[in-house]
């Protein structure tokens, strides 16, 4: 009938969220331009999770709950500001956290308190002023450690102590007069 062709013609065609997760999966992508809020609805069997490129502004506590094998989160290319003290709790089994060209000054205190099997975070290309000794109190099996592409003058001495087994540390184009 004309009615319901009119109908489909006048319906917005991005009604449908982009990136829409699919059931028992392990890994989901989504590289949507216009997506602006985290996907929800991931299977509790996803192992890794790659948004990038979006216009990703914010992400809310729960962002991450319900998937306790989580072992990569790419994040990389948002919007990002901030982050929630509570993102993290959800998914102690993360390995990778690549936080890449967002617009992070940032992070609260104990964002890694509950990711201890960390081994890389990739902060390169946000707007870190200054390293905080409590992001790495817990992250004593980080193995990469990207802080290259910041705003940092300064590194607190001892900071990165508690990081036993790192291997590579980037501190590069950052404002720092000396280590």
């Amino acid at each position: 009938p004309p009615l319901l062709l009119l109908l489909l013609l006048v319906l917005p065609l991005g009604a449908a969220a982009p990136c829409s997760p699919q059931p028992n999966t392990t890994r989901f992508v989504c590289t949507e331009p216009t997506l602006s809020t985290f996907p929800s609805g991931l299977p509790p069997t996803t192992l890794a999770i790659s948004v990038e490129f979006t216009a990703l502004a914010t992400l809310l506590p729960t962002a991450l709950a319900g998937l306790p094998r989580l072992r990569e989160l790419h994040l990389s290319s948002n919007r990002l500001a901030t982050l929630p003290e509570a993102l993290l709790r959800p998914v102690p089994t993360l390995r990778v956290l690549d936080l890449t060209n967002n617009l992070l000054a940032d992070l609260p205190a104990s964002i890694f308190a509950s990711t201890g099997r960390l081994r890389h975070l990739v902060l390169q290309g946000n707007r870190l002023q200054a390293l905080q000794p409590a992001w790495f109190r817990h992250l004593h099996q980080l193995h990469w450690l990207d802080l290259a592409a910041n705003v940092l003058a300064e590194v607190p001495p001892a900071v990165f102590h508690p990081l036993h087994s790192l291997r590579s540390l980037d501190l590069s184009h950052n404002h720092l007069a000396s280590l």
